[in-house]
């Protein structure tokens, strides 16, 4: 019972220090109510409980350090790419936490100590993630990387009125686009700001594409540490400016009807008339091996996790990066 009262109080410090798990009634801090329970637990536990609590928790670095790895924590995040069986094993918590080092989007990695399956995540702050659960019963081991994650605090670099063509840079390579400043000038100032040779390594974290539709379209995000389309002022309608015409093969605009950042390739043989001109369009694909591409895109392997009919994604998301060319 000895070993089991040490293990709870450890559980206990572990809630207050890392997400403040008590909530407190009035004139009593969270940290004196996790102490009680502590010493209800074992004896003579408050001081310790109160000593880890005080201690700061770890800051994540951008190393894979063996010392910040966290035993027996399960941190949280969005899935970034699936450990276990169809996934992800590595031998060692060292080796997940490299894997997430060198995957953009990445910055938590939660390690199995049984079956060795290492899941990459992401987390809108490492340095404040939250975690699914710890304590001795929790067979992972985890880490947060201090990368690709939003900076809202940064300022935006001045939009190149002289930019005209960018390209969507993928590892199956380059979709050109044709920005069209006369049909929605603040959305390619956006997307002008992201191609910026000002912004720092690892603006387009969040980057990706990730929706496929055979004979319809291709979907991404351009979601990074700069909003790519803050000042649109074009969410919700009718504020968005219509497109310029009702879209054909090759035109590219915002998803949803909305300002952002999520877009769209539509790549239909007809024009999309059933859309209407819901859509802010604000850039065409440049050329025929583009439009190919994207083509070849749609067709890597996808699936609908929701059942027929609904969304079809990519199997793995292909991450881009917005990059000037210059003509």
């Amino acid at each position: 019972m000895k070993q089991e009262g040490l293990e709870r109080a450890h559980q206990l410090a572990e809630r207050l220090r890392d997400h403040g798990a008590a909530v407190a009634q009035p004139g009593r801090s969270a940290a004196v109510m996790l102490a009680e329970q502590a010493e209800a637990v074992q004896p003579g536990a408050a001081a310790a409980v109160a000593a880890a609590a005080a201690a700061p928790a770890t800051q994540p670095t951008v190393a894979c350090v063996a010392s910040e790895f966290r035993p027996h924590t399960d941190l949280d995040g969005d899935v970034v790419k699936q450990g276990g069986v169809g996934g992800l094993v590595t031998k060692s918590a060292a080796e997940c936490c490299d894997a997430c080092l060198a995957s953009r989007g990445c910055n938590v990695w939660v390690h199995s100590d049984g079956d060795g399956a290492c899941w990459l995540k992401r987390s809108s702050d490492p340095r404040a993630t939250g975690s699914r659960g710890s304590g001795a019963n929790v067979a992972w081991t985890s880490g947060a990387l201090l990368k690709s994650y939003w900076e809202p605090q940064r300022a935006l670099p001045a939009a190149d009125p002289a930019l005209q063509t960018v390209a969507i840079r993928t590892s199956e390579g380059d979709i050109r686009l044709r920005l069209k400043p006369e049909w929605h000038l603040p959305s390619v100032d956006s997307v002008r700001r992201l191609a910026s040779p000002e912004l720092p390594a690892g603006a387009c974290a969040h980057c990706e594409l990730y929706r496929v539709e055979h004979g319809f379209l291709m979907q991404g995000t351009l979601r990074g540490v700069l909003p790519p389309n803050r000042e649109t002022g074009c969410n919700p309608a009718p504020k968005c400016q219509p497109g310029p015409r009702v879209m054909i093969r090759g035109d590219v605009g915002w998803a949803g009807g909305g300002a952002g950042p999520d877009f769209f390739v539509y790549l239909g043989k007809r024009p999309a008339d059933w859309l209407r001109k819901d859509h802010t369009v604000w850039a065409e694909v440049a050329d025929a091996e583009s439009l190919a591409l994207a083509d070849r895109i749609v067709a890597l392997p996808s699936e609908t996790p929701g059942g027929p009919g609904t969304m079809r994604f990519l199997k793995d998301r292909l991450e881009v990066e917005v990059v000037r060319v210059d003509s």
